[in-house]
């Protein structure tokens, strides 16, 4: 099993670090490929062990169990930090996928909808809500449900709510823990958006009476200079 333990660990190392250093690297499925080939070997080597030689673990000498031991030690934390690099990785791109959907949406009605509908599809046990609520901590509830207030200049203007029926895994939770900022941005943006609407709605009215109280001001100079014109001298 050493074997492939050794390469395995280099082989996750090497994915975390050039993910840390890039968010994406092309050769990104051919080393999850390799990955798979090589934990597949290992979990063969350790059957057939086990199969051939039932106690073949304490018939190691010192040196042979002191490698396997290293081997293991080293995959393990390789894997913990791969695991956590990939699942850092991964709430990027849906955080990617957020922006581009959320930042196309005409109103809070579209914006809560889309954002349900994304949601569903990364976290499919979870009863999502929309509704106006105090402000609170954003992890209560025994790690099952999530609070997002949605806060314009320090104000709350709504909050989300979202319920899971069973505890997120390492890449649910990583999502989880980070899309409160930037969903408050976009939200942020949307009223801004709707706000500089409003405005231009008023501007148009207003220049529409404005345009329509000069009409009528128009009409009635002309009508008053009809009568000047028209009247006899003496009456002027």
């Amino acid at each position: 099993p050493i074997d492939a333990m050794v390469p395995l660990t280099s082989l996750m190392e090497e994915e975390s670090e050039k993910l840390a250093r890039k968010a994406y690297i092309p050769e990104l499925g051919e080393i999850a490929a390799a990955k798979l080939r090589l934990t597949g070997r290992i979990e063969a080597d350790f059957a057939r062990l086990k199969r051939e030689t039932p106690n073949w673990a304490e018939a190691l000498d010192e040196e042979a169990r002191a490698l396997l031991s290293d081997a293991s030690r080293g995959l393990r934390d390789a894997s913990a930090v791969n695991q956590q690099i990939l699942s850092q990785q991964w709430a990027k791109d849906r955080l990617g996928e957020l922006a581009l959907e959320l930042q196309s949406c005409s109103d809070r009605e579209a914006f809560v909808a889309c954002l349900s509908e994304l949601l569903h599809q990364w976290l499919p046990d979870a009863d999502i809500d929309f509704h106006e609520q105090e402000f609170d901590v954003p992890h209560v509830g025994g790690g099952r449900h999530f609070r997002l207030p949605l806060l314009l200049d320090g104000q709350q203007q709504g909050v989300i709510d979202i319920h899971l029926n069973q505890l997120p895994d390492a890449r649910q939770l990583e999502l989880l823990d980070a899309m409160h900022e930037p969903i408050c941005a976009w939200w942020g943006l949307l009223l801004q958006r709707e706000y500089k609407l409003e405005l231009l709605h008023q501007a148009c009215e207003q220049a529409s009476q404005l345009e329509s109280q000069q009409g009528a001001l128009a009409a009635t100079e002309r009508w008053f200079r009809g009568i000047v014109q028209a009247a006899p001298d003496c009456m002027l």
